[in-house]
C-alpha cells in the first residue's frame, strides 16, 4: 500500500515529490499535534521536490496515517495503466523543511540514511551540509518550523544514524571511528580507535540495543564485513569487542 503521493514532474517550487524514500516511523507512540493531541502513527520521509530554479533537491517530509487505511474505492489504491497508486483517505503529506534559499541546498545524499525520530517522536534527524559541505546532524519538529543543527563537528557524519532509548545520544561512523554525538550540546565522542583504509566502521546503521547499554556497528576484517559492539554509558567508557 502506497502512502505517499508522487508525480511524474513535480511543479518548480511546489510540495510535489517525483520521489519518496529513506522512511522512518515517528515516535514510538506517534507524536504530539500542535493541538496537544496525539498523531498515532506517522511516517518520516526524503521526498525529491523541484526548486522555482527547476532543479531538484530533497527535503524532509512526513505523511499522518488514520488508525483505520482502509477505504472503498480500492481501484484507485492499486492504480491503473495511467494512474500511480494512491493513498488511503485520510492520508495527510506535509512538508517540514524548506532549504531552496540555502546554499548547499537540500538533505545530504552521502552517506546515504534514513530519517530517524526521536523516541518520544519530538525531533526527526537528518543529515545536512554545512556551510564547509560537511554533513552534520540537523533535527526538525514532526510539526514543521525551522531545522536545528545538532552537531558541528570537524568532520562529516559518515554513516546511517540511530537515537539512543532515552533521547540523549545519537550513534554513528565517522572520522575512522564510531561516535555519538550528545544532541543537547552537539559534542561528539569517540568510542573506537580511528581507522583509515577500509576497515573502519561502515556506512551502514550504528545501532543502539533496547537497554541502551551497547552500540552496534559493522567494520570489515580479512575483506569481510564482521558486526561489533561497543559497551556504552553516559560516562562515555567504551569497551570495543568482537560479536
Amino acid at each position: 500500500m502506497a502512502v505517499t503521493r508522487t508525480v511524474d514532474e513535480p511543479t518548480p517550487g511546489s510540495d510535489e515529490i517525483s520521489r519518496a524514500c529513506e522512511e522512518g516511523w515517528v515516535g514510538r507512540e506517534g507524536y504530539l499535534l500542535a493541538d496537544g493531541t496525539r498523531q498515532a502513527k506517522a511516517l518520516a520521509f526524503l521526498g525529491t521536490v523541484t526548486a522555482a530554479d527547476g532543479r531538484p533537491h530533497v527535503e524532509v517530509f512526513i505523511v499522518d496515517l488514520p488508525n483505520d487505511l482502509a477505504r472503498e474505492d480500492a481501484a484507485e489504491l492499486a492504480g491503473a495503466e495511467l494512474t500511480r497508486l494512491a493513498p488511503p483517505a485520510g492520508v495527510v503529506q506535509r512538508r517540514l523543511t524548506f532549504t531552496d534559499a540555502r546554499s548547499p541546498r537540500g538533505v545530504a545524499l552521502a552517506p546515504r540514511h534514513w530519517v530517524r525520530s526521536s523516541p518520544d517522536g519530538e525531533q526527526l534527524a537528518f543529515l545536512m551540509a554545512d556551510e564547509a559541505g560537511r554533513a552534520q546532524l540537523w533535527s526538525v519538529s514532526p510539526r514543521g518550523g525551522e531545522p536545528r543543527q545538532i552537531s558541528r563537528h570537524a568532520w562529516s557524519v559518515a554513516s546511517c544514524f540511530s537515537w539512543s532509548p532515552d533521547g540523549r545520544w545519537i550513534a554513528h561512523a565517522m572520522d575512522g571511528s564510531l561516535f555519538v554525538t550528545d544532541t543537547i550540546t552537539g559534542e561528539g565522542h569517540r568510542l573506537t580507535p580511528a581507522r583509515h583504509g577500509g576497515d573502519g566502521p561502515q556506512a551502514f546503521a550504528c545501532v543502539f540495543s533496547p537497554d541502551g547499554k551497547h552500540i552496534a556497528y559493522t567494520r570489515r576484517v580479512g575483506g569481510h564485513a564482521q558486526i561489533f559492539t561497543v559497551e556504552f554509558s553516559e560516562t562515555l567508557n567504551a569497551n570495543p569487542k568482537r560479536s
